[in-house]
């Protein structure tokens, strides 16, 4: 058998260990695939690429592809672990060999990785639109976030109920419009009013976010920042035990009740802001008819009625 250098290590490329041929090092592709026909004294790792054990491939480490697929021959010997990490389906496939005393165990499903990862990409959208909300639509942010500080029951309640009320008078306008022959033509305006909801929801999160941000500043005596610190430390509270809950997976299937009850109050906590901001944001909406009405109604100061 030939022997290959002690590491084989590309990126941007393909790694390819062909057959009668023995590496005695680690086999790493960044940004590449490899294809295993020969040995493999060490770990066979690929990053952003694919992994390929041929039927007479020998790999004496751990086989670990990152965002990629493996594919493995039923006479490919692995000596250590098989781990599949594939954004394709953003699943993640562990195999656990007979060396481990187990037996061949398999496990296809959202990894501890996977899922950190997901949760941490959500945390800096919502950042990233909340900010672009508050660029926007400053005062409505703002006034949302003063709402929720005043009176953060009423918001909620209000936001509970429009949340509730939605989807049915959703439903009643659609067939009402659809059985009307006037009304059909305005169907199309149906999904933009629920872009402008959601739009809504989103400046309404946002306050929530805010308030959130700014009474734990001051809670813990931190020095005034600009409101997009605190609109992106509020939503870091926000999501706060989610990602404790995606930390805490980490240790294995025996913390599973604490990671359950962490990302239970997490969605429940990270539900209420949502539905505080958009009871907010109708709220100060429905108050701002309320004073123009009753402007319009006033007669002008010094005319007679």
């Amino acid at each position: 058998m030939r022997r290959s250098g002690r590491d084989r290590i590309r990126i941007f490329g393909d790694v390819v260990v062909r057959e009668g041929e023995e590496v005695t090092g680690e086999v790493v592709a960044v940004l590449g695939s490899v294809r295993i026909d020969g040995e493999v004294s060490q770990e066979v790792v690929a990053v952003l690429g694919s992994i390929e054990l041929g039927p007479r491939a020998v790999v004496h480490g751990d086989v670990v592809s990152v965002g990629g697929r493996l594919r493995r021959d039923p006479g490919a010997q692995v000596g250590g672990s098989v781990t599949e990490v594939s954004l394709g389906d953003f699943g993640t496939r562990i195999d656990i060999p007979w060396a481990a005393g187990w037996g061949p165990f398999h496990f296809v499903g959202f990894g501890p990785v996977t899922r950190l990862v997901g949760t941490t990409f959500r945390l800096v959208l919502l950042a990233l639109l909340a900010s672009i909300a508050l660029v926007v639509a400053r005062r409505a942010v703002e006034g949302s976030a003063q709402r929720v500080t005043d009176e953060p029951v009423r918001a909620t309640l209000v936001g509970f109920v429009a949340w509730a009320l939605i989807l049915p008078v959703f439903l009643l306008v659609g067939m009402v419009l659809a059985i009307s022959v006037v009304g059909i033509p305005l169907l199309i305006l149906l999904p933009f009013a629920l872009l402008f909801l959601m739009m809504m929801a989103l400046v309404g999160f946002s306050g929530t976010a805010a308030a959130v941000g700014q009474w734990t500043r001051r809670r813990f005596g931190m020095a005034n920042v600009s409101a997009f610190a605190d609109l992106c430390l509020g939503i870091l509270i926000i999501l706060l035990p989610v990602l404790i809950a995606r930390v805490v997976a980490f240790a294995g299937w025996t913390v599973s009740p604490l990671v359950f009850l962490l990302v239970t109050i997490g969605l429940a906590v990270e539900f209420l802001a949502w539905s505080s901001g958009f009871g907010a944001i109708l709220t100060n909406a429905f108050s701002r008819w309320q004073a123009t009405r009753a402007a319009r109604a006033t007669p002008a100061s010094g005319v007679r009625p």
